[in-house]
């Protein structure tokens, strides 16, 4: 008859043996269910890129059908120029006259865009010309000077919207019978539409209508609208970006 102590140490060595046995089955099956995991994310990523993939060939159809410049190539770099009308509004709609003038800006395509969102940093300047009504010979002219954001929509169709946000100063002069001069703080906000087809090149003519609010010494709230056109200055070697406006 077997010692006891001696049945109890086969029982122990078999109890280790299955122990070990079943952490590695189950280190087995934690590495094999890793793997189907690591396997499963990379066929989720396969499959998104391809959708996007699609999505994007999808949009460069349309974009070639439309005849829409944003699949050309271009450089971040836009110059504009526009006449403008500023009409007088409130208290000044009877004191001076329809103002008329250009403008031209000019802004940079800022980098972190989202999807078919676009952002421009820029500045613009001008003159306009009016008479001041009630006062016999003398008229009013300003030159304003802007740092501006940009932000359009690309739709691929084209016809492209924005909206626009200034800040500067307007230096005012009144001339004639009355004269009188005054740098003041100047705010704007514009909305409009611009329009690209390959057949333009990097041209793109625009309809533009804002308000505009100059303060201080000579002050007053204005609605202003313009038809202008933008050209695109071409990409330099290596510029992968895409022509959007």
């Amino acid at each position: 008859m077997k010692a006891p102590w001696a049945v109890w140490d086969k029982i122990g060595s078999a109890a280790i043996v299955f122990l070990i046995t079943i952490f590695i089955a189950f280190s087995a099956v934690d590495l094999l269910a890793q793997g189907a995991k690591k396997e499963a994310k990379k066929d989720v990523k396969v499959k998104t890129e391809k959708k996007q993939d699609l999505k994007s060939e999808v949009k460069k159809d349309q974009e070639k059908e439309s005849g829409a410049m944003s699949k050309e190539e271009t450089g971040p770099v836009r110059l504009g120029i526009f006449p403008i009308a500023l009409i007088p509004l409130g208290s000044l709609s009877g004191a001076m006259s329809t103002g008329l003038g250009g403008m031209v800006f000019c802004d940079y395509r800022l980098p972190f865009n989202y999807d078919r969102l676009v952002m421009r940093a820029g500045a613009d300047a001008g003159f306009i010309y009016a008479s001041a009504e009630k006062l016999k010979s003398s008229t009013l002219n300003m030159i304003p000077v802007q740092a501006r954001m940009t932000f359009s929509l690309t739709t691929g169709t084209g016809f492209d919207p924005y909206f626009n946000l200034g800040l500067g100063m307007n230096y005012a002069m009144l001339t004639g019978d009355v004269a009188e001069s005054s740098i003041d703080l100047l705010v704007s906000a514009a909305i409009g539409f611009s329009y690209s087809h390959v057949e333009l090149n990097n041209f793109s003519p625009f309809l533009e209508m804002g308000y505009m609010r100059s303060f201080e010494k000579i002050s007053g709230d204005f609605f202003t609208t313009g038809i202008g056109v933008i050209y695109r200055f071409p990409a330099k070697a290596g510029d992968t970006e895409k022509k959007q406006i």
